[in-house]
């Protein structure tokens, strides 16, 4: 993980960006996390490309990238 954290708004979503669409074990470590410390945010799993997640992607290595969304935004 490179770049988390963000002093904005609580994200009312945050997308689970992988180059696939497909759940790997950085997605499923993210859900667990995410309910085990009770995150207001939900996850959602996303196909997108064009980030540092790609070139992990690339060599086999399960990768994700979050982007957020908030309707404060």
């Amino acid at each position: 993980m490179v770049m988390v954290g963000t002093a904005w708004e609580n994200a009312t979503a945050i997308y689970m960006n992988t180059l696939d669409g497909k759940a790997n074990i950085a997605t499923d470590s993210s859900l667990a996390t995410a309910e085990r410390i009770g995150t207001p945010s939900e996850l959602i799993l996303y196909q997108r490309s064009a980030s540092d997640h790609e070139a992990f992607h690339e060599v086999g290595i399960p990768a994700l990238n979050f982007i957020f969304q908030s309707l404060n935004l």
